[in-house]
């Protein structure tokens, strides 16, 4: 990539007209505001992708969690998945990012399985399933 003129060291830039302009939270979280008319940051995205990551995971986990050990073991291992997907500590993901929701029902018996089991024509197709089914899980918990 070529180093853009004005000596900015910010990796994330955006032409506007003649000038480079440095593309920052604010900015991001502007055009996110304006393209979704609501109140929306890159966190809520980030938290959602998170949400959704933590109930696959839980879904896919080989542990039943058939007992209290097995459902932490379980849990542990989800957060610390995408923690590590985010780049953050586990406590961090799951305090954070993670809708606390996902490991109630987990814990409850509830998870995503059904839906990770089904066919889809493809994986756009499998993901809005996904997320479908994530949230449908949240609005279940009450």
């Amino acid at each position: 990539m070529r180093r853009r003129r004005g000596g900015s060291t910010r990796l994330l830039a955006y032409r506007e007209q003649a000038r480079w302009a440095d593309l920052d939270a604010s900015a991001v979280n502007a055009y996110i505001t304006a393209m979704v008319h609501e109140d929306l940051t890159a966190k809520d995205f980030r938290t959602w992708h998170a949400t959704v990551l933590a109930a696959v995971a839980l879904a896919e986990s080989p542990e039943k969690g058939d007992t209290k050990t097995s459902q932490k073991r379980a849990v542990k291992a989800a957060v610390e998945e995408v923690a590590a997907y985010l780049g953050n500590t586990a406590t961090i993901a799951r305090t954070s990012y993670i809708d606390p929701r996902v490991l109630d029902q987990f814990e409850s018996g509830v998870t995503i399985a059904p839906t990770l089991a089904k066919r889809h024509r493809d994986d756009a197709g499998r993901q809005a399933a996904i997320e479908k089914a994530v949230a449908r899980l949240i609005d279940n918990a009450g």
